[in-house]
């Protein structure tokens, strides 16, 4: 994601976490609908605790959104689709 030259999209999660599991399908189709220059991942929390310390995760889930390998928006909590496409939207005016 840091080093990737377009727009990633990251989300952090757990798998013990309520409100991860009842919003993952909705990322996954969010993420299948995104164009293909769009990169997308996924990060296990309890697998990548470096990462979650080093993006100051402390919300579940949390979304963040990278440009040019910079982050650029971060997006804690459950939200609808809109809002994570809307954010990206806002980016691609920007470049």
């Amino acid at each position: 994601m840091e080093q990737y030259k377009g727009i990633s999209v990251v989300r952090f999660s757990a798998p013990w976490c309520p409100p991860c599991q009842a919003s993952e399908e909705m990322f996954s189709q969010f993420a299948d609908r995104l164009d293909g220059d769009i990169q997308v991942g996924k990060v296990n929390v309890d697998q990548a605790p470096v990462l979650t310390t080093k993006y100051e995760i402390w919300g579940l889930p949390s979304v963040l959104i990278f440009h040019e390998g910079q982050l650029v928006k971060r997006i804690p909590g459950v939200k609808p689709a809109s809002v994570y496409a809307q954010a990206i939207a806002d980016i691609k005016k920007g470049q």
